[in-house]
């Protein structure tokens, strides 16, 4: 089966099932996961956490969801993007 691909926070949290479960499983308000999709960001505290539960849940996310640009960005995908 191939891994789901996230591009886009939208896309990261409906694939957690929606602002509401992605609120809980954070440990944060409803309120904060709307702020992240709309400002297209997500505060780096919350980076590892998701990155390590969406690899659990067989997401692979794209680093530029977390703003990850260049050395980081390739770092970040081979930590937790299985290979094809």
């Amino acid at each position: 089966m191939k891994s789901q691909q996230i591009t886009s926070i939208q896309g990261l949290v409906a694939a957690f099932d929606g602002p509401p479960s992605m609120a809980d499983w954070a440990m944060t308000s409803v309120q904060n996961v709307y702020n992240w999709i709309a400002r297209d960001h997500i505060p780096p505290s919350y980076h590892m956490r998701i990155a390590i539960e969406a690899r659990r849940r067989g997401l692979v996310i794209a680093p530029e969801v977390f703003g990850l640009e260049s050395d980081d960005a390739q770092a970040f995908h081979a930590l937790f993007c299985p290979a094809a």
